[in-house]
C-alpha cells in the first residue's frame, strides 16, 4: 500500500469538486515523496481513491479518465493540462527529456532557457508554472526556488512583465531586450 501525504489529500479536498485531473496530479508529483520522476500511475489512483472516499463530491473515476485524456505519447511540451510518460509506470506534468535536463536544477535560468529552446512558451513564463516546475522536475522547495528566482531578478538577470500582477511572465534579461527589440529570440 502507498504510504499517502496528509497535505496532498487535504489540499485536494480543500478544492474537491473544482479539482481536475492534472491539478490533482500536480499535487501528488509535488507533495508526495519520490527518487525518480513523475508519479506511479499506482500511486495516483491510489490518492484518487482515498479523496474519493473522504470527499463525497469528488468524482474519482472522472479524475481517472480526465487524466487518461489528458496523457500523450509525445516527449514535446503540449501546455500544462497534458500528462506526459516519463517512464514505463509513471507519469509527470513535464516531458521526460526535461526531467532529464533539469533534474535537481535550482537556476531559473536553466529553466528559462529551455523553455525558450523548446518554444513551450510564447512570451515569458508565468511565474507560478516557472517556480512549479523548479519544486516538481528540479526537487527545489518553493521557498529556495522563489528565492533563487528573486535574486536573478535583483541582479538584473531575470525580469518580469508588471510586477503587480499575481503570475507575470519572467524573461531572461536578454531575452526581454531582444523581444522589445522585435529580435527572434530562438
Amino acid at each position: 500500500m502507498t504510504d499517502l501525504r496528509r497535505a496532498v489529500l487535504d489540499e485536494a479536498g480543500s478544492r474537491s469538486k473544482y479539482l481536475t485531473a492534472t491539478e490533482f496530479l500536480a499535487l501528488v508529483e509535488r507533495g508526495h515523496p519520490t527518487d525518480r520522476p513523475g508519479v506511479a500511475r499506482e500511486t495516483y489512483d491510489a490518492y484518487v481513491t482515498q479523496l474519493s472516499e473522504e470527499t463525497p463530491t469528488v468524482d474519482a473515476e472522472g479524475l481517472r479518465t480526465n487524466l487518461d485524456d489528458a496523457t500523450t505519447d509525445g516527449d514535446e511540451w503540449a501546455g500544462d493540462e497534458t500528462v506526459y510518460p516519463v517512464d514505463d509506470d509513471r507519469i509527470s506534468l513535464y516531458p521526460a527529456s526535461w526531467h532529464d535536463r533539469l533534474g535537481g536544477e535550482s537556476d531559473p535560468r536553466t529553466y528559462l532557457r529551455l523553455f525558450s529552446e523548446t518554444n513551450a512558451f510564447e512570451q515569458g513564463v508565468p511565474e507560478s508554472t516557472l517556480l512549479d516546475a523548479m519544486v516538481t522536475v528540479g526537487g527545489t522547495d518553493r521557498e529556495t526556488a522563489k528565492g533563487n528566482l528573486e535574486a536573478l531578478r535583483e541582479d538584473g538577470e531575470v525580469v518580469e512583465d508588471a510586477d503587480q500582477h499575481p503570475d507575470a511572465n519572467v524573461y531572461l534579461a536578454e531575452e526581454r531586450e531582444d523581444l522589445a527589440e522585435g529580435k527572434d529570440v530562438q
